[in-house]
């Protein structure tokens, strides 16, 4: 069992998606964190708890292939440009690893400079277009970081799973 053909039966990549913060600037429909954001209000990952990922990280060995920091919204995360810093400057995270998921609103002129440094230390900062209210945030970001390849958009329609309708007869569980 424990091997197969190509490769180990275990060589599927770890990946770990940290929510930076319960704060979000979006209402996404089907958005899968909202029971955990409505449970945790205001919460912020601390630069003491991403210590404690580094320092389990490498007492154990572990090589992460991919960190993503998602949400709630990351841009709105508190301790963003720390909290980067500290995972990259780490080198638990496997090259090409460490991506950010944003829906772009939060990016603004007044943070540019700052978004330009999380983006140098990033390996991707995937927005994902939401509608029109992404729109603004995608050309800023655009705009101020036209020759990089560390940006992917994405349209959010693409990404969801289209809900289907149950089948009759079959829903709600009956649990006793």
């Amino acid at each position: 069992m424990g091997r197969q053909k190509g490769g180990s039966f275990f060589s599927m990549k770890l990946v770990l998606s940290i929510k930076t913060t319960s704060l979000c600037n979006a209402v996404c429909k089907n958005c899968t964190a909202v029971p955990w954001m409505k449970m945790n209000p205001n919460y912020h990952t601390s630069l003491e708890d991403i210590d404690k990922l580094i320092f389990y990280s490498k007492s154990s060995g572990y090589k992460w292939d991919i960190i993503i920091l998602s949400g709630g919204e990351p841009l709105l995360w508190k301790f963003l440009p720390e909290g980067v810093q500290r995972l990259k400057d780490s080198k638990i995270i496997k090259n090409g690893g460490l991506r950010l998921f944003t829906n772009g609103i939060a990016a603004k002129e007044s943070n540019i400079s700052m978004l330009g440094k999380v983006i140098e230390k990033l390996d991707l900062f995937r927005i994902s277009h939401i509608g029109p209210s992404s729109e603004a945030g995608i050309k800023l970001i655009k705009k101020h970081f036209p020759n990089t390849n560390k940006i992917s958009i994405v349209d959010r329609k693409y990404l969801l799973i289209p809900t289907q309708k149950p089948i009759p007869n079959s829903l709600p569980a009956i649990c006793s």
